[in-house]
């Protein structure tokens, strides 16, 4: 059947393990999915990062640079991730998604002014973003503003009636 369900024939004693031989296939699985998108994100600041440097490409960089905040910010390391998007957003200073994405860091390190500056600036170079108006209407949410976060988020209900953000 399993992966490993062939070793309790060839190696003596597994046949006293406290748990089914395909629950280490599961468990195998299942680390392997938990490390996909860390080394996605990895992969693409490496390869990005060759590409800047053998053509002195500052989009490849400033993609470069994105792609290691974007592994940060996933990974728990908040301030790596803000080093790396800042350095992304230098670089091009219209990159919405380094913008918009730095800004839900600054909101979940409970820095809403910086967020809020951040998310604004994204929305001017992408004003029907659901996504970043709905991360304005959560940081005014969570500020206590209620006017301004349900105004924001009636917004999101016309741009988009159907989006599950809008809900």
């Amino acid at each position: 059947g399993s992966i490993f369900g062939g070793m309790s024939k060839t190696a003596p004693g597994l046949e006293y393990l406290p748990f089914p031989m395909g629950f280490l296939s599961v468990l195998y699985i299942a680390i392997a999915l938990l490390y996909f998108f860390p080394v996605l994100y990895l992969y693409k600041f490496s390869d990005k990062m060759k590409v800047a440097l053998r053509s002195t490409s500052t989009d490849a960089l400033t993609e470069a640079f994105y792609n290691l905040g974007v592994l940060y910010g996933s990974s728990n390391h908040p301030d790596k991730a803000i080093a790396n998007y800042i350095r992304s957003i230098e670089l091009n200073p219209d990159y919405t998604e380094a913008l918009a994405n730095l800004g839900i860091i600054y909101a979940k390190e409970g820095d809403s002014e910086k967020a809020l500056t951040c998310l604004y600036k994204s929305l001017k170079l992408k004003p029907d973003s659901v996504e970043i108006l709905y991360n304005i209407g959560a940081v005014h949410f969570n500020n206590g503003e209620l006017d301004k976060s349900e105004s924001i988020l009636q917004k999101v209900i016309e741009i988009s009636p159907g989006h599950h953000m809008s809900i």
